[in-house]
């Protein structure tokens, strides 16, 4: 599945609303998504892997932890946002 198809699953919206049309268009702190709101009502969120969805700002709000494979390769070594791997919270 796309990021594109992520993002329209997370939010609710079509891909088009608020312009998730390429690889590089992550969700926003400004915008819903599913995982925000099982946070704000109770769940504790828990990311693990790679993060093709969430930008940086929007990351706080929408996860309680994040874990990384252990040993990676070399070749995932940053997500499509350029973020590196060694943060939990991208990879």
């Amino acid at each position: 599945v796309c990021s594109q198809s992520r993002a329209a699953f997370m939010t609710g919206w079509p891909t088009h609303v608020a312009g998730h049309r390429s690889l590089y268009s992550l969700l926003q702190q400004w915008e819903p998504n599913m995982l925000k709101y099982l946070k704000s009502a109770g769940y504790e969120v828990r990311w693990w892997g790679k993060n093709d969805l969430l930008a940086a700002d929007s990351f706080p709000d929408s996860v309680d932890s994040a874990m990384s494979a252990p040993g990676m390769s070399s070749i995932f070594a940053r997500n499509i946002a350029g973020h590196n791997a060694s943060d939990p919270r991208y990879y």
